[in-house]
């Protein structure tokens, strides 16, 4: 049985009838106890062009096919696009903000490492970890690269909580006790004596390779705490009314739909972050785009095409119930490797939009018309220290907030 981090969703935890897992077993109000705190960051591999957040920045000169037509004024300095961000819940825009990041890297690898593995100290655990809760899987990932799973490698758990991969919904439903009973699912008690037989039997090794195992610790550690949770109902079908979802189909595919679904579904069960990846399956990175036009009009043009395909309409149905969501405070932000430039470059400055119940309409990060940042501008880590502001998140676990002005 494969009880590696990447396949802990399709290997132990099935096998327990536990693939969800966190706070997705146990009763609601036990993490309630105030509002439920949530981070979704939904990222593009290859880039996320500066024209959804700072789309006026590009007027004067029509860069990126932006035209008086075809921008939003969202209000409060906020301009996007008006045909994919701009056509979000209003609610939405009225609390949607632009960040100005300037991180200073222009490789796909080395960004991605930064942004989601935050070198030694990853982000997207850390944050996880400083909401607390008594959840099982604290923060989990949809999607990614389908030959090495998320992008870098598999960070090591902070204080227990790990990063978990979910490919399908119906065992995390299994999981809740909802639905119809899968014969195929064991007993959870009988699974549980069969996962903690196999840790026990393979704790010298373990031990042994403290580093090269941890994936397998950490996937033997997060099954056994599924299975121990009580189990609460839950079913599929208004899910898959609310996304548009084939019924029965419970699969996570690329289709972002599955996706936030899916999210949604481990938002509700208790997850503290999700990470939503729109990452390479084949030899092509999907927000790479390097066609330039005049006034990089084609890179302009891929890059709305693509929203508009892909992203858009499941965005807007899940921004739509989450900010409506009583006693949970869900912040997303969108966002990808960094910013194009009009000929086509890697630019080495973001411009990521958050949207949340918190998040105070405004923008830090209007850009020059070639979608660069002045040396000032905050990096990686003050990003998230914003995302911890609004999430409410108690302390400061990335530092001060340098974004006051859009809190």
């Amino acid at each position: 049985m494969d009880f590696s981090r990447r396949k802990f969703l399709k290997g132990a935890a099935v096998a327990g009838g536990a693939m969800a897992g966190g706070r997705i077993l146990g009763p609601m109000g036990e993490a309630l106890a105030a509002e439920k705190t949530a981070v979704v960051c939904v990222y593009f591999q290859g880039g996320y062009n500066s024209l959804f957040g700072s789309a006026d920045s590009f007027l004067s000169n029509g860069i990126f096919n932006v035209t008086n037509s075809n921008v939003l004024n969202v209000g409060n300095g906020v301009f996007t696009d008006k045909s994919t961000i701009g056509t979000m819940p209003k609610l939405a825009l009225d609390h949607m903000a632009a960040i100005g990041v300037r991180h200073g890297i222009t490789s796909h690898f080395s960004v991605e490492t930064a942004l989601l593995q935050g070198g030694g100290n990853n982000y997207l655990l850390n944050f996880a970890n400083a909401i607390g809760g008594n959840s099982a899987l604290k923060a989990v990932y949809l999607g990614g690269d389908s030959r090495s799973g998320f992008p870098g490698a598999y960070p090591p758990a902070v204080n227990g909580t790990s990063l978990q991969h979910i490919t399908d919904m119906k065992t995390a439903i299994n999981a809740l006790g909802g639905g119809t009973p899968d014969p195929r699912v064991p007993d959870r008690a009988i699974a549980t004596t069969g996962i903690d037989t196999a840790k026990a039997l393979s704790q010298r090794q373990l031990e042994d390779s403290p580093t090269s195992l941890a994936a397998v610790q950490n996937g033997l550690d997060s099954s056994l705490e599924v299975l121990k949770k009580p189990v609460k109902p839950f079913s599929f079908d208004e899910l898959a009314k609310a996304y548009g979802l084939p019924a029965g189909d419970m699969r996570i595919t690329t289709a972002f739909a599955t996706k936030f679904a899916a999210a949604e579904l481990m938002i509700r069960a208790g997850t503290n972050v999700v990470c939503l990846m729109d990452a390479r399956d084949t030899d092509i990175v999907p927000w790479d785009f390097h066609q330039v036009g005049a006034g990089g009009s084609l890179n302009g043009t891929y890059s709305r095409s693509r929203m508009t395909s892909r992203v858009i309409n499941p965005l807007r149905v899940f921004l739509d119930r989450m900010m409506t969501l009583t006693g949970y405070n869900v912040v997303t932000a969108v966002y990808g490797d960094f910013g194009r430039s009009p000929r086509g470059d890697h630019i080495p400055f973001l411009t990521p939009t958050v949207f949340g119940k918190y998040v105070k309409q405004g923008t830090t990060g209007k850009v020059s018309d070639q979608s660069t940042y002045g040396a000032s501008t905050p990096g990686i880590k003050e990003f998230y220290a914003y995302l911890a502001a609004v999430a409410k998140v108690p302390g400061t676990p990335f530092g001060a907030n340098p974004h006051a002005l859009v809190l």
